[in-house]
């Protein structure tokens, strides 16, 4: 009997074809919780700065301005 060893072209092409559409249904997914996690950091980024701002407001008992 004959051993195979390795794999055939057909077998490589329907696994890279796998892959692609595994990749194809993931990729918007992906694209969309990087949106929200980019969103999210800079919404606790403004937070921190609003509140750090509030705290030298009391501490100075002056207004203070968060700027860009």
């Amino acid at each position: 009997m004959h051993k195979n060893h390795g794999f055939t072209l057909v077998e490589a092409l329907v696994v890279v074809g796998i892959a692609v559409i595994i990749a194809a249904v993931a990729t918007p997914g992906f694209l969309s919780w990087r949106a929200n996690a980019q969103l999210r950091a800079a919404t606790e980024r403004f937070r921190g700065d609003l509140q750090l701002a509030r705290a030298r407001a009391v501490r100075d008992a002056q207004t203070v301005a968060v700027l860009k």
